[in-house]
């Protein structure tokens, strides 16, 4: 029988806002998250001040060795010491770290409905795209903009769409050329889909991929975060 690895010490690491606690082994991380502040308003001018988690992954032959609890701890230890007074986090609904999560204190405050389930992922993505760009507070130059777009999700065929001004339609076979890939877990994509999470965040968190041309990125990014429900200026 074979000995459990020995638990290397997390370290952080800093990025502008962001925080990166990770376990690392032959120079390696194995076990890592990352937090930023992700503030929420209460009334005109009070605020709670709440660190966001994301990008929680354990390697795979690395899983059941004490790892993932081992950061969540120093995470924990960070938040408290840098003054944040609560702690979110945005996960799937069948993920087996729930139980790491409720160890720590998390509990479940909002789950998606059976409804939501990806039975079909395009036509999940394709209304919520056309939802977020028919708004008539849109900056004209999101509105005028045509962007090929190829989204590749966990266990499943790509999805390709095509954004043309305020539509957005379903592409039934891959285009010749695509603007911009994204590369993305299902829970990160019904996170975007329900606007409980945004592009830019995801991406920082490692919670997506992307290649293509910038432009695209930021516009695209831009949609997202105009009608994000948490994270925006104001509410």
């Amino acid at each position: 029988m074979s000995e459990t690895p020995p638990l290397t010490e997390p370290s952080v690491s800093r990025r502008g806002e962001w925080r990166r606690v990770a376990v690392r082994h032959d120079g390696q991380d194995i076990s890592h998250l990352g937090y930023a502040p992700k503030p929420i308003r209460v009334g005109a001018a009070g605020e709670v001040r709440l660190a966001g988690i994301g990008g929680v992954t354990t390697e795979r032959e690395r899983r059941r060795e004490g790892h993932a609890r081992r950061v969540f701890a120093r995470s924990l230890e960070e938040m408290r010491a840098e003054g944040y007074r609560a702690v979110a986090l945005y996960t799937g609904t069948d993920i087996v770290a729930h139980r790491l999560y409720r160890k720590f204190g998390f509990v479940d405050t909002q789950q998606l409905a059976a409804a939501t389930k990806l039975l079909d992922p395009a036509r999940c993505l394709c209304s919520g795209l056309a939802r977020l760009l028919q708004g008539d507070d849109l900056p004209e130059e999101l509105r005028d903009w045509r962007c090929s777009l190829r989204v590749d999700l966990s266990g499943g065929d790509p999805l390709f769409l095509v954004i043309d001004g305020q539509t957005v339609e379903v592409l039934p076979r891959k285009p010749r050329r695509t603007d911009l890939a994204l590369t993305l877990s299902r829970s990160t994509f019904l996170g975007l889909c329900f606007d409980r999470v945004t592009l830019d965040y995801a991406a920082a968190a490692n919670l997506v991929q992307w290649q293509g041309q910038p432009e695209h990125w930021q516009r695209l990014s831009a949609v997202f975060a105009l009608r994000h429900q948490v994270i925006r200026e104001g509410d």
